[in-house]
């Protein structure tokens, strides 16, 4: 007998249900007594038996090893504590060698006794955790276990949620506490995971797409924790980050594009970027365009490269064509660098699929030349969509000539991967334009804003219904604020409507609302339908919204124009006394003024209005805004300047420049603003003031009538009325069942 297996020991032992560790325990206890009485060298020889690679199982079994020597570890330990015999010093040859890679499941036994193995070793042991703790206790007694680490790793099979916390925790205590030679847990941390197969033990090749659905989770994972608790997680990691993986592999159907462009900056070299599935929404193949400076080689999957896979390299091609990188890089040659190698489109080696690739090269060419075919052979008015406008006036008349070949025209808003500075530029400017409109002249606003105003609208009733679709997000905050700060009405919402006639895009199983119609409150009672109508729409997975308004003109009639004396001029002193002089010269110079009233009355008018003037008899037309000066106009216009100016020339000067400008249009306009509300506090406060006062008032109760309580009404089914006689009985019915205590309370109108 040359060598011990535990298998034999296993088997022998199957129908006492003894344990192989406690097995070789006895083992041990009987092979010490014995030495003890006999003086021989049993319990060397044991050990020597038990000192070989394959050891305790006869094959190379990393988990059961690993279980085999922690349990007989923690026997000895015990049987050494109870007995006072040394039994472990035999043992070391086994620990120092033994086994290759520690594998432990750290939610069944303590890393104190890790930590106990792995100081036996005489140099550093790769570490596979099979599960782990979220007890702080354990988490700082594993930093401890760091400085006999070479690799830490995660079993593929278990690298779940609890994993990437685990990890997370890890750097977090990290950071706070240091070993007691000195040594950086955070370096030696970074140091034990920044490995080729990180996060995993085994072999690459095997599970790349597993590493890389790690890394991504792990990433999110990390930004929303510092995002929550506002601690620093990430740059423990960008050693990791900047060298791994060799291939990143992504499914773009269920993931963020941005969070993949956010990973890929980290990087120090361009990496290979395999699609394994992709999205077909716009604003994904927008963003995706983003990430092209930071990739080597695009690649497909070969399972996956279907027709879906040429239509999003198609779909790629005509993006990159309409847009320019903030470097000023052509997305155009970017796409075709990435693309430009002999296994395109799979990363794999190219005798081993060199059919499927001449396939999809083959079935590439001829998405695109179906692409090119329709539109020269166009034979009606199509769609356009506007992604970014020239205020130059030869490229505006120039556009002109292409509205007889438009069927709709359209606009959108930044998408949700731009950066937030873009979007900001873009309400800051729809402001500008709002506000130059004077109120009383009607708008209506529709348009893709990129966002979700989200279903509900406790707190912001007065500007939107509850009829919206999924939750709020920042962007659909932004067009909420927005008709909070220009008075406006979110029309959509208020109209209950089944989701299919809610839903402005819709994209494989992704539904959602993106478009808007908006109008100022005041006319919001005109309007009696909102929906979305299912036919030929701008693009693919957008729908048109069409909303109904009935135009409420008032006829008036036309009045004889009455001129009226101006005498609120007699509070001026000069023309008081000229007034006064010509009055007695009219009258005779008579101190007493005659006893016929009336003839007296016509000479004071035929006076007055000789003396003092009189008004044209017109209605006064609405003013512009009382702030809107010369001061405010030219920094405006300054600031557009530079904007053009920027838009030619991206340099960081003429950006400096436009911001500069920007910030100070904002000062004039605040400066102009508190300026003409202190004038007017001010005529507020006199006698003079008290009819502007009421002027306010009653502009703003009529702007607001109807608007805030009682915004539409709809009868049993929820239609909206609109004739005067339906909305009169629907009013006489509601009031019926309201009183009478019989029937149940309707809890809504």
């Amino acid at each position: 007998m040359c060598r011990l297996s535990a298998r034999v020991i296993e088997n022998r032992n199957y129908y006492q249900k003894q344990n192989p560790a406690e097995f070789l325990m006895s083992l041990l206890h009987h092979t010490t007594e014995s030495d003890q009485h006999t003086g021989g060298k049993s319990l060397e020889l044991l050990a020597s038996l038990c000192n070989h690679t394959s050891f305790p199982y006869g094959e190379r079994d990393t988990w059961d090893n690993s279980d085999f020597l922690l349990d007989l570890f923690s026997h000895v330990k015990q049987y050494e504590s109870n007995t006072g015999r040394s039994v472990l010093p035999a043992l070391l040859p086994v620990y120092r060698s033994l086994p290759a890679v520690w594998s432990i499941n750290l939610s069944e036994r303590k890393v104190s006794l890790l930590l106990e193995v792995l100081k036996l070793q005489t140099q550093k042991k790769p570490v596979e955790l099979r599960d782990c703790s979220d007890e702080e206790s354990e988490v700082r007694s594993f930093l401890q276990c760091l400085p006999y680490i070479s690799q830490l790793s995660f079993k593929v099979f278990y690298s779940d949620s609890a994993s990437r916390q685990f990890l997370v925790n890890l750097i977090i205590a990290a950071g706070d506490c240091q070993s007691d030679k000195g040594e950086s847990f955070t370096e030696l941390l970074t140091s034990v995971c920044n490995y080729n197969t990180f996060p995993f033990g085994e072999t690459f090749e095997e599970f790349h797409e597993e590493q890389s659905d790690f890394l991504l989770d792990l990433f999110s994972h990390v930004k929303q924790y510092e995002s929550n608790t506002g601690r620093s997680v990430l740059p423990a990691l960008l050693p990791v980050y900047r060298s791994l993986p060799a291939v990143w592999s992504i499914k773009l159907s269920e993931r963020k594009v941005s969070l993949l462009l956010e990973v890929l900056k980290l990087q120090t070299q361009k990496k290979p970027v395999e699609l394994r599935d992709w999205s077909d929404e716009e604003s994904d193949e927008r963003s995706f365009l983003q990430c092209l400076p930071y990739i080597s080689q695009l690649s497909f999957k070969v399972f996956y490269s279907d027709s879906a896979s040429r239509q999003f390299l198609v779909n790629l091609i005509i993006a990159a064509g309409d847009c320019q990188s903030d470097k000023g890089e052509s997305f155009t040659e970017l796409l075709t660098s990435v693309c430009n190698y002999n296994t395109f489109p799979f990363g794999e080696t190219f005798e081993e699929f060199h059919e499927d690739q001449s396939d999809f090269l083959l079935d590439l060419f001829t998405h695109v030349k179906q692409y090119e075919k329709v539109l020269r052979l166009q034979t009606q008015k199509k769609p356009v969509e506007l992604r970014d406008c020239s205020d130059e006036e030869s490229e505006v008349r120039s556009f002109l000539q292409c509205l007889p070949y438009i069927s709709q025209l359209s606009g959108y808003a930044p998408q949700v991967g731009c950066e937030l500075e873009e979007k900001e530029r873009f309400w800051s400017e729809l402001d500008e334009v709002m506000e130059s409109i004077p109120t009383g002249e009607r708008v209506v606003i529709g348009a893709d804003f990129n966002g979700h105003v989200g279903e509900g609208n406790t707190g912001d009733e007065e500007v939107m219904g509850k009829f919206g679709v999924k939750e709020r997000n920042l962007e659909g905050q932004m067009v909420v604020d927005f008709a909070k700060r220009m008075d406006m009405a979110v029309v959509n919402t208020y109209f209950q409507k089944r989701e299919e006639h809610r839903v402005t895009y819709k994209s494989g199983g992704r539904r959602t609302q993106v478009g808007y119609i908006l109008c100022r409150r005041g006319n919001l009672k005109e309007i009696s339908d909102c929906k979305v109508v299912v036919g030929e729409s701008v693009a693919r997975q957008h729908r048109m919204v069409v909303c109904r308004m009935t135009l409420m003109v008032c006829k008036t009639k036309r009045s004889k124009i009455e001129k009226k004396t101006k005498w609120w001029k007699l509070k001026k002193e000069e023309c008081c006394e000229e007034f006064r002089q010509k009055l007695r010269q009219a009258l005779g110079g008579q101190v007493l003024l005659p006893d016929d009233w009336e003839t007296t009355a016509e000479v004071i008018r035929e006076t007055g209005r000789k003396v003092l003037g009189v008004s044209s008899g017109r209605r006064k037309e609405d003013k512009e805004t009382r702030w809107w000066n010369e001061e405010v106009q030219d920094s405006i216009q300054r600031k557009r300047l530079a904007k053009k100016k920027w838009d030619m020339d991206r340099t960081e000067e003429n950006r400096q420049e436009y911001k500069e400008l920007q910030r100070r249009v904002k000062r004039e306009v605040s400066k102009a603003k508190q300026k003409a509300y202190e004038e007017l506090y001010t005529r507020l406060d006199t006698r003079e003031g008290e009819k502007d006062l009421y002027r306010l008032a009653r502009q703003r109760d009529r702007d607001g009538k109807d608007v805030q309580q009682v915004r539409v009404i709809k009868d049993r089914d929820g239609r909206v009325l609109t004739s005067e006689e339906s909305v009169q009985r629907r009013w006489k019915e509601y009031f019926e069942e309201l009183m009478n205590e019989e029937n149940e309370r309707e809890k809504r109108v």
